[in-house]
């Protein structure tokens, strides 16, 4: 190689590969950060639930249903248990509260997971209210 042309690649593409591999990363880092942290993820569930009323309208706090997401980004998805120390008294009359009774009273696992209804479970999803 001549010099002239050395010079050239080392001054000019090494540099320009190097900002352009730099920001296509940083674009592709910045642009996907929102899929990564799980912004905006809701679990697909079986019964009709709004955090926009229990945690809202009701102020029910979060660690009730959520053990333990004081301590950890995450929260576990809570058992249908807990869902039951309220629902057995209140609301027994509307149509999502029936149909989670009678799927409770049906089986003893929820939809999709692998625990039963009596037991904490411990799939991890980031909860946004």
């Amino acid at each position: 190689m001549k010099k002239s042309l050395l010079d050239h690649v080392l001054k000019v593409r090494i540099p320009l590969v190097l900002f352009v591999v730099i920001l296509a990363f940083s674009f592709t880092y910045f642009a996907t950060s929102a899929l990564r942290l799980g912004v905006g993820y809701q679990p697909e569930q079986p019964i009709d639930y709004s955090h926009l009323m229990h945690a809202g309208d009701l102020a029910i706090d979060c660690q009730y249903c959520h053990i333990g997401v004081d301590k950890g980004r995450h929260a576990v998805v809570p058992a249908m248990n807990i869902c039951m120390n309220c629902h057995k008294y209140s609301t027994t009359d509307k149509e999502q509260t029936q149909k989670f009774i009678k799927y409770l009273k049906k089986t003893s696992r929820f939809p999709g997971s692998g625990s039963t209804a009596y037991q904490n479970m411990s799939i991890s999803v980031i909860v946004l209210i």
